[in-house]
């Protein structure tokens, strides 16, 4: 079966040097401060995708990937996604 649609993926930029800064000043520690930062990023990004229509397809540790079905033509679901990815980008 082949779906149509229109992507999003987001992906934290320098995460391996957070990840490496929080484990070297917190321990063990830095790695539950970690979680929870993604947490609290990926639950302000999800009413973005949410409300242009989209849904997450996966989470893939510090990134996610959104899918916007085509259902009233590409266009539209191309337009859903820029201004999801738009919104994203003005929340954080």
């Amino acid at each position: 079966m082949v779906t149509r649609a229109a992507v999003v993926f987001v992906d934290v930029s320098s995460f391996s040097t957070l990840a490496s800064t929080l484990v070297a000043r917190h321990g063990s520690g830095g790695a539950e401060i970690l979680s929870a930062t993604l947490n609290e990023l990926f639950a302000a990004l999800l009413p973005c995708v949410r409300v242009e229509g989209g849904e997450i397809a996966k989470f893939a540790g510090d990134g996610l990937l959104a899918v916007f079905p085509v259902n009233k033509g590409d266009a539209t679901a191309v337009a859903a996604a820029g201004r999801a990815a738009m919104a994203m980008v003005a929340r954080v």
